[in-house]
């Protein structure tokens, strides 16, 4: 299985040191988002299931924010647009008693 996962652009909320009232401030756009994912399973054996895979598979960063260290804990990034953790891999192997 690949999955895309994508964010569209936004608006983004000034910075600390920004004037919105400024006639000649212009609000700067977080830039839109893209991630893949890969996944597959192998089930040769009876009752076997192994899966691996990988999220993020191209190491994509998120777009900077200025909302990450106004609005969250996290700086530079919006936790609920994109995930900072990078490429990373992960399997799991499952085992059926029974039938």
């Amino acid at each position: 299985m690949v999955q895309q996962n994508f964010q569209q652009h936004y608006q983004d909320i000034p910075g600390t040191l920004e004037d919105n009232t400024d006639p000649n401030f212009h609000p700067r756009e977080v830039g839109s988002y893209q991630t893949w994912d890969v996944q597959g399973s192998f089930l040769g054996f009876k009752n076997l299931r192994l899966t691996v895979g990988a999220k993020n598979l191209l190491n994509r960063d998120p777009p900077y924010t200025n909302a990450g260290g106004q609005n969250y804990f996290q700086s530079g990034y919006d936790p609920g647009y994109a995930d900072v953790r990078g490429r990373f891999y992960y399997g799991t192997l499952s085992y059926s008693f029974g039938k």
